[in-house]
């Protein structure tokens, strides 16, 4: 998607519990602070600049009891 002019990719999930979910992969060398998915009522969704179709990541899930998910 191209959002202000720029070409990246926008992720959006659905996890209502989770204490904190963030994106990880290739574009940010995998850093689960970087990039922090900002709340949009129940979900969770953030924009990539420049992340492309290819570009291997992960979302980065700490549960309710503030637990990383597997």
């Amino acid at each position: 998607m191209t959002l202000d002019g720029v070409d990246g990719i926008g992720f959006v999930v659905l996890a209502p519990n989770a204490r904190r979910v963030a994106v990880v992969g290739d574009f940010n060398f995998w850093n689960a602070r970087a990039m922090p998915c900002g709340a949009r009522g129940r979900l969770l969704e953030l924009f990539i600049p420049h992340a492309k179709a290819g570009d291997h990541y992960k979302f980065d899930i700490v549960g309710p009891h503030g637990h990383q998910l597997r």
